[in-house]
This record gives C-alpha cells, structure tokens and sequence, in this order.
C-alpha cells in the first residue's frame, strides 16, 4: 500500500468514525444486554423446566424475550449506521 492510499485510507477513517459510533454503541450494548439476559433466563428456564415440565411454554416466552432484546439491538445498530 502506498503512503498516499493509507493516508486516504487513515483520513477516511478518521472522518467516519464519529458517524459511526452511536451505531457501534447500539450494536454493543444490544448485544451485551440480549446476552446476559439470554444467559440468566435461559439457565433459569431449565432450572424450571427440570423441575416441572408444565413450565415449558412460559420459559420458552421468558427466553425468546430476551432474544427480542438482542435482536431489537442489532436492528437499532443497523439502522444507525445506514439510514
């Protein structure tokens, strides 16, 4: 690559990034947050379900909203970086 497409490339870059934050913000913090709570319902779901089979349906509910989550984040980040 030559010095003068680097710089390009760098400058690029640089006037970019500010435009793209917020998306990356949303995008992270969406997928950390669906990730914990898929995590923590999703071990409780089968805590439940162990227990008493009947619980299924609710833990499958409790489970694909915490999904909805993540999912809602990487929609919002989408967005933010293309519209």
């Amino acid at each position: 690559m030559t010095p003068t497409k680097l710089f390009a490339a760098l400058l690029t870059a640089a006037l970019l990034a500010p435009a793209l934050a917020p998306a990356a913000e949303a995008g992270i913090g969406g997928g950390i947050g669906g990730g914990i709570a898929v995590a923590s319902s999703a071990s409780a779901a089968l805590g439940a379900i162990s227990e008493n089979d009947k619980a299924f349906g609710k833990a499958l509910i409790f489970v694909g909203l915490a999904e909805g989550v993540a999912l809602y984040g990487l929609i919002v980040a989408l967005l933010l970086l293309f519209v």
